[in-house]
């Protein structure tokens, strides 16, 4: 098993994108931190999400910042502020699609290009699936401590190891990022 493995090489805390991951998980003697996945989008969440053994939180990328400011709850949380956020997950191999039914998964990052010329990576995931990313990077420069938020999280998906480094340093330093950017959902929220 490959929980087993891992944690035989050191690793002490997984991130649960899936509910179904934190018995599994606690049961192994993991900690735990949830991930994006299971969608904390309020403070009963939060709540639900401890009792279930989550130690740390990301909160769900389509709650605006002021429904962030009003979650109490008894996790740290984390929020992504930089990173090319998930838009859908293909059952069925769209790269493959992409390139006349020869798997090229590992051949670099493929783009879908919808009418308007934007391009959305695609990236490989297990068992012959695809995630599509936003064609834009989120990069939300907040003060994060008045939203009670203990951590800011920089998820990097395509960049480049040189372009990590310099969103990372730029993050710590309060500089400007070039480029396009999106704020997401933070501010207009879900309807």
């Amino acid at each position: 098993m490959l929980l087993g493995e891992a944690m035989s090489r050191g690793t002490d805390t997984v991130l649960a994108g899936n509910i179904g991951h934190i018995p599994l998980a606690k049961r192994l003697g993991f900690t735990v931190h949830g991930d994006f996945g299971l969608n904390a989008y309020n403070s009963k969440t939060l709540s639900a999400l401890a009792e279930m053994g989550v130690s740390r939180q990301t909160l769900s990328f389509e709650a605006r910042l002021a429904q962030i400011r009003d979650m109490r709850g008894p996790l740290e949380t984390d929020l992504i502020v930089y990173g090319r956020l998930p838009l859908m997950i293909f059952e069925n191999c769209a790269i493959r699609r992409q390139h006349g039914g020869k798997c090229s998964c590992q051949n670099g990052v493929t783009y879908l290009t919808d009418r308007r010329k934007e391009r959305f990576p695609l990236l490989n995931e297990f068992g012959c699936r695809n995630t599509l990313l936003n064609s834009r990077p989120l990069c939300l420069r907040e003060d994060f401590a008045r939203l009670g938020v203990q951590t800011a999280r920089l998820q990097f998906t395509i960049e480049s190891p040189e372009e990590c480094v310099r969103i990372a340093r730029a993050f710590l330093s309060g500089a400007p990022l070039d480029g396009e950017f999106t704020n997401g959902l933070y501010k207009r929220g879900v309807e």
